[in-house]
């Protein structure tokens, strides 16, 4: 059961490690009909436990090995990672108290294994910085540019 929920859960760019997967399995609330159980209320089940989870217990790694190493690649996902910080880098902290000033957002990512800087040059509308989106955050990564690596922190 395990290795199908985590197929299932791959394809959305999740990628769990087996003992947490197990682990989580083992938590899954029998369902009225017996053990069987619903395979779409046991994804809903593990998808909710992962996304309340910290992607450094959870994540098996969605990076590529050779993350820091890549130039002008294209990774086409999704990749799910976990915002660990953000901020705004375009203005002065003073200014952004104020409200004043532009906006480049520096990221803070991990996949579970690795940890990268992620960078926005185009605005992202989802992103609000106040309120910040909470620490932990989970994003799905699709079409990201590495224009010269991205060196571990």
């Amino acid at each position: 059961m395990a290795d199908a929920v985590a197929e299932a859960l791959a394809g959305l760019g999740l990628k769990l490690r087996p003992d947490w997967l197990v682990e989580c399995l083992r938590n899954v609330p029998a369902p009225a009909g017996g053990r069987n159980g619903n395979d779409d209320q046991t994804l809903a089940h593990v998808y909710d436990h992962f996304l309340h989870s910290d992607l450094h217990e959870s994540g098996a790694g969605c990076f590529p090995s050779n993350l820091a190493m890549l130039r002008d690649e294209h990774l086409s996902g999704p990749l799910v990672v976990q915002m660990d910080a953000l901020k705004n880098i375009a203005t002065s902290a003073m200014d952004q108290k104020e409200g004043k000033g532009g906006r480049t957002l520096l990221f803070a990512l991990s996949d579970g294994v690795q940890q990268a800087v992620g960078l926005e040059y185009r605005h992202i509308a989802a992103f609000q910085i106040k309120p910040p989106p909470p620490v932990g955050l989970k994003i799905a990564l699709r079409n990201v540019r590495v224009k010269e690596g991205m060196p571990p922190l």
